[in-house]
């Protein structure tokens, strides 16, 4: 697919009219899309190229879930891109993107420098003694 195709996609997605003090908020949605995607989904790159504010991002990304959705396919998008190259290095073998992969994506067969462990709850921190400059530890 090429590049216009890719990104066309998105703006076809987009949710239906609104109006605000921007003026055609759909509009405006759709480019916003279309640069967000050109810009390998960062959204300061993306605001600055429509001088608008990151609040109104967020604003949309609040309330409107089309637009998530839309935002979290070209996200998609990116990280499937950045797999591809990372395997067309490990075909080049590459051994840094070999281990990169490795540890990533092999964890469960052991490929890990460390051991991660997950938990949940709370903590109950408490204090015994307080240790201040006038009067030294007991």
């Amino acid at each position: 697919m090429t590049e216009k195709k890719e990104v066309g996609k998105y703006a076809k997605k987009t949710p239906g009219p609104r109006r605000g003090r921007t003026g055609n908020t759909k509009t405006l949605k759709k480019k916003f899309l279309l640069i967000y995607a050109k810009k390998m989904a960062n959204i300061s790159e993306a605001c600055k190229a429509l001088k608008m504010s990151r609040r109104t991002y967020y604003d949309w990304m609040e309330n409107d879930p089309k637009f998530v959705e839309i935002i979290e396919d070209i996200q998609e998008d990116e990280i499937d891109w950045a797999e591809s190259k990372l395997k067309e290095r490990i075909k080049e073998k590459d051994t840094t993107a070999n281990i990169f992969f490795l540890k990533t994506k092999g964890k469960k067969r052991g490929y890990i420098e460390k051991t991660e462990s997950e938990f949940s709850g709370g903590v109950d921190l408490r204090i015994s003694r307080i240790i201040t400059k006038d009067k030294p530890p007991e």
